[in-house]
């Protein structure tokens, strides 16, 4: 059987659009002089497409 996943992800970007009154959410770029890509997150379970659907959802659901 197969099976068709559709991608509901949202980009995640700086001072996206959240829930009112949520945590504003914050892609911070820290790379330092390097070969590397390194960010800095923060904001809510809520922002973009719900990190945390099967606990929020279901009871007793899967928190990660």
């Amino acid at each position: 059987m197969n099976h068709k996943y559709i991608d509901l992800s949202h980009e995640m970007k700086d001072n996206m659009i959240v829930y009112p009154g949520d945590p504003e959410f914050i892609l911070k770029d820290i790379t330092k002089d390097s070969n590397y890509s390194l960010f800095e997150i923060s904001g809510s379970l809520h922002t973009g497409t719900h990190i945390d659907a099967p606990y929020h959802y279901i009871k007793n659901g899967k928190k990660s």
